[in-house]
């Protein structure tokens, strides 16, 4: 491979610690040893109080709403606030705090801005990760650029987030068609930074709400839960009294599906204007697991009698969005072709998904497992998936999926496998988020000379937020197309000579 390059466009980026207390250790080892004790001290005060010197903001509104589904949860963070800013600032930080529990499940992170109108209204704004505060608490930063508030009074923002397993099923296992209980446990306070005026905690479920538990003042209407609202909200930091726990005990009707593992190999051939794309994923069910064993019999009888209870439970059939001009589609398992599944037909409106049901050989109850394969071509030169620089005939921009996942699908582990032509080089890929891991390896197939660069991305926590494009970008020069024709050619004519070779010995 020839040069290279890599941009990764992260939402959430880590940093090393604030650089004073980096410099106080470094004196340190120069004084005497009473200076060091104060030093060690000092380093036990909340990481806060270092990172919100010159941060002050005065809170009015903070409203977190959480919506609870199955194996994926998302929530909200509503803030109003008014900054201080002082002469020649280019950027105010505001410090987001999530409690370690919450940070453990975090899929992703997003702050956006709402101030003012045109462009500002939906300014994407760059989280940074600091570390621990104390045991219990995570520290975030979300960078503020000052242009867009200096004339704001009421400056508006919002931060998105996707966690995965948040609520855990609750009793663990069931009968047959009984129906399935979710439990949820977390803040029903606010954790934040600074003084809010109001503040609350709000819990949507998409089914009926069995019990709630909470130290706190507790509205319930409907499927909605609102902790609070808590007025003249205090500081929070290390020395602060605990945050109250509270738990929502809900019913959910839906399976509770996690893709543990999700394998996708994109192979690119400009041969055939070809994207083929093939994805294996293993499914479990995270919902309350079967106590005792799974009557055939009893299944069919209450899938006509009771068909709620007895769907609630248990996956019948996975619904996969494929491009609307995917072709040559097959679906199978460990055994062979899933005959039972349907495959809607090519869509007829332009930019429309085309569904295919995808139904197993047994429904998959609570704990349970099953592994499938899905595959597909489509041409690259239509909907914009591959791009040709006219500025630069034999560059190349291919957009390629990172997964496709439904919304309320946790997916544990995704890995992309993107197999570039023979002889690509010059390769340049943009992400649209941080993954965990980028390697680059060597895909050798049929009738190639040195093997087809591919790259292999890996993120763990997903949800279908990551259901985003990877573009990547390299250059495909004319002799690279005629790598194949040439070794092709070379082999015929070697194999022509050695065997008119052998039978001229032959003769002789």
């Amino acid at each position: 491979m020839e040069a290279r390059t890599l941009r990764r466009w992260p939402s959430v980026r880590r940093v090393n610690p604030p650089a004073h207390k980096m410099r106080v250790f470094s004196i340190c080892s120069a004084v005497p040893i009473f200076y060091l004790c104060i030093t060690v001290l000092l380093s036990f005060l909340p990481i806060s109080v270092c990172c919100a010197e010159g941060n002050f903001w005065t809170q009015s509104q903070y409203t977190k709403t959480l919506n609870l589904g199955g194996a994926a949860a998302h929530f909200e963070i509503d803030i109003t606030a008014t900054p201080s800013v002082k002469a020649g600032q280019e950027s105010i930080n505001y410090d987001l705090y999530l409690s370690k529990a919450e940070n453990d499940l975090l899929s992703s992170l997003r702050a956006y801005l709402h101030a003012g109108g045109g462009e500002t209204s939906n300014h994407e704004l760059e989280i940074l990760y600091l570390g621990p505060v104390d045991d219990d608490t995570i520290h975030y930063e979300v960078n503020v650029p000052v242009r867009y508030v200096v004339d704001e009074k009421n400056v508006k923002f919002v931060i998105h987030g996707a966690t995965v397993h948040q609520s855990e099923p609750f009793p663990r296992s069931i009968q047959q068609s009984e129906r399935q209980l979710l439990l949820w446990k977390g803040d029903v306070m606010p954790r934040t930074a600074y003084v809010t005026k109001e503040a609350s905690v709000i819990v949507h479920t998409s089914d009926s709400i069995m019990n709630v538990t909470a130290p706190v003042k507790t509205t319930k209407s409907q499927n909605k839960i609102t902790f609070g609202p808590y007025q003249d909200l205090a500081v929070y930091n290390g020395k602060s009294a605990a945050i109250p726990q509270g738990s929502v005990h809900y019913l959910y009707s839906k399976p509770v599906i996690t893709y543990v593992d999700y394998d996708r190999q994109v192979q690119i051939s400009h041969w055939g204007d070809n994207l083929a794309t093939e994805d294996h994923i293993w499914v479990r069910n995270d919902g309350p697991k079967l106590k005792g064993h799974f009557n055939r019999a009893q299944n069919m009888l209450n899938l006509y009698s009771s068909p709620l209870s007895e769907r609630m439970s248990q996956i019948l059939s996975l619904p996969i969005m494929l491009p609307a001009d995917s072709k040559d589609v097959y679906f199978v398992d460990a055994v062979g072709n899933v005959s039972t599944s349907r495959l809607a037909a090519t869509p007829s409106v332009a930019g429309s998904l085309r569904r295919l049901e995808l139904t197993p050989r047994f429904p998959i109850l609570g704990g349970w497992n099953y592994t499938f394969t899905v595959g597909w071509n489509q041409p690259m030169s239509t909907n914009g998936r591959a791009r040709v620089n006219p500025l630069k005939p034999w560059r190349i921009r291919v957009a390629v999926p990172f997964l496709l996942s439904p919304k309320a699908v946790a997916v544990d582990e995704a890995t992309l496998r993107i197999v570039l032509p023979e002889g690509a080089r010059d390769i340049d890929i943009t992400l649209p988020f941080s993954v965990d891991s980028l390697t680059e390896e060597i895909f050798p197939t049929y009738l190639d000379t040195i093997g087809r660069p591919t790259f292999v991305l890996k993120r763990t926590k997903c949800t279908f937020r990551e259901s985003k494009m990877v573009y990547i970008e390299y250059t495909l020069p004319w002799l690279a197309h005629m790598r194949k024709v040439f070794a092709v050619s070379i082999a015929a004519l070697t194999i022509y000579f050695v065997s008119a070779l052998l039978r001229k010995q032959s003769k002789l």
